[in-house]
């Protein structure tokens, strides 16, 4: 479907909010809080974005978006992408709803507060108990501050606030769900930490950003051997994507490191693991290209 750029606003530092709404006011796709809307930035390019505007209110969708350094999508988004212009999307998806619970405990880390936002606006609606703890460097980077109401806790780690996430699930509560959106340590740090606590699995909801990119990284000399394919990536371009751009092909779902479908077998290199799918063990010989990068410059990949 296209959509037009009705409204972009600055809502933090490097945080913009971007309205869309449909032709002659026509009313969108529905979706439920927790959805997402893909995007297609540039032929070949797809990104999604969690909604965060009201999924009682039609007549618009609204997203946020973090500038990423050397992302290609967030850089185009807050860059070139203009006022009355058209774009392309996906309707929205949803991997990332609310379930019924007792309690729901929301953790966001920096842009992550996205999805948390549309879901913390569907529990007060509902009257529903719920709590919300949102973690980020510097107030001045943490959008929608006020749009969460009374029952958040800000931890500012610039400030030296920490989010305690050993206390915050010290106690398993049957009827409790935890949902966290953020950075891949995040989620892993409340993953890892549930389950030592004892947490059942189906209680930990997440969703990660996808593919990121670090100070550091530098570009990838990839090689396909099998397929005999040579390409440099640059930095804010995914190896998967560079890998079907070459001409080469990897099963792939999630684009999100988080469902194993495109995982390939590394003959050389060193990777940097940004998935949240693969165990200490399948990362001596396993890489998502979806998410992840590697070190020294060279991956050689068997595919």
């Amino acid at each position: 479907m296209k959509i037009q750029v009705t409204k972009i606003e600055q809502i933090a530092q490097d945080v913009k909010s971007f309205e869309f709404r449909g032709t002659a006011g026509e009313e969108l796709a529905p979706f439920e809080a927790g959805g997402h809307l893909e995007l297609t930035l540039e032929p070949g390019l797809k990104r999604p974005y969690s909604l965060v505007s009201d999924p009682s209110d039609l007549s618009h969708y609204s997203i946020a978006v973090l500038l990423h350094p050397g992302g290609r999508g967030s850089t185009l988004l807050h860059e070139r992408l203009q006022l009355g212009e058209w774009i392309e999307a996906d309707a929205p998806k949803n991997s990332f709803g609310l379930q019924p619970a007792t309690h729901t405990i929301l953790i966001a880390g920096g842009i992550g507060v996205t999805p948390i936002r549309s879901h913390s606006r569907e529990l007060q609606r509902n009257g529903a108990s719920y709590e919300i703890h949102y973690t980020g460097r510097g107030r001045e980077r943490m959008a929608m501050l006020d749009a969460l109401g009374g029952r958040v806790t800000v931890y500012d780690s610039k400030a030296g606030e920490k989010l305690n996430v050993e206390a915050l699930l010290a106690t398993p509560q049957p009827g409790t769900r935890v949902y966290v959106c953020g950075p891949g340590r995040l989620i892993d740090a409340v993953r890892s930490i549930a389950a030592a606590q004892g947490w059942a699995p189906e209680q930990i909801h997440f969703e990660s950003f996808g593919a990121t990119t670090e100070a550091g990284d530098q570009p990838v000399e990839l090689e396909l051997r099998r397929s005999k394919i040579k390409v440099t990536v640059p930095v804010g371009k995914s190896l998967l994507e560079a890998i079907e751009e070459a001409g080469g092909w990897v099963p792939w779902d999630c684009k999100q490191g988080e469902c194993r479908t495109c995982v390939s077998t590394v003959l050389e290199g060193e990777p940097v693991h940004r998935d949240l799918c693969l165990s200490e063990k399948d990362h001596k010989t396993l890489i998502t290209p979806c998410v992840s990068w590697a070190k020294g410059g060279r991956l050689v990949l068997d595919i």
